[in-house]
């Protein structure tokens, strides 16, 4: 089988940028819940198999829409693991690495801000927290999953706000190894210990 040409990937390219801007326009008016790869597809007159050939499922088109720097869907189960006893370091140094990282803090800052700004942002930044990264969490989870996903989530969202959004000092400039130190056993209790 012989290499695309470049006519060939020009196309790849442009259907799959097509692709995701139909999803950003669907996720913005309708939420997660009630987009569909059929619908998306439509939008773009392509066969729902080329939606999922690209992205996989909702969740990994959802991330892309909103262009997170990572997908959340293999990220998340690989920082859980088995919820042995560094769970909690290894999801708080993921996020504050994310979070510190030139490339990819302007992007979330930017998504946190629209979502907390305008009315349009903020049910896609709740869909963003709720159906793609909490529900993934909890979904690796026991019983309680949502509940210790929420507790997880919000405050990894703290920290996050504290540090890029409304940077608040000492926490903005502290150094890693010190906030994962401080933060990791609280979210190993959420991830596995009693809760109440």
């Amino acid at each position: 089988m012989s290499p695309p040409t470049r006519e060939q990937e020009a196309t790849h390219t442009e259907r799959r940028d097509a692709i995701l801007d139909a999803a950003r326009a669907r996720f913005a008016a309708l939420g997660f819940q009630r987009t569909t790869i059929r619908g998306v597809a439509a939008d773009v007159q392509v066969d729902p198999a080329l939606v999922m050939h690209y992205f996989g499922n909702k969740r990994r088109l959802f991330a892309e829409a909103m262009e997170l720097p990572f997908d959340p869907t293999l990220v998340i189960p690989e920082l859980l693991g088995d919820l042995d006893e560094g769970a909690g370091e290894r999801v708080v140094r993921f996020f504050l690495e994310l979070i510190d990282d030139p490339g990819a803090s302007p992007p979330l800052v930017g998504i946190v801000r629209a979502g907390l700004s305008s009315e349009e942002g903020l049910p896609m930044l709740r869909e963003l927290v709720e159906s793609v990264l909490l529900a993934t969490a909890a979904s690796h989870l026991d019983s309680e999953g949502r509940l210790r996903a929420n507790l997880v989530g919000s405050q990894l969202l703290g920290i996050f706000l504290t540090r890029r959004v409304v940077i608040v000092e000492p926490i903005a400039s502290t150094e890693t190894d010190t906030l994962v130190a401080a933060y990791a056993p609280t979210i190993q209790r959420y991830l596995t210990g009693p809760i109440g």
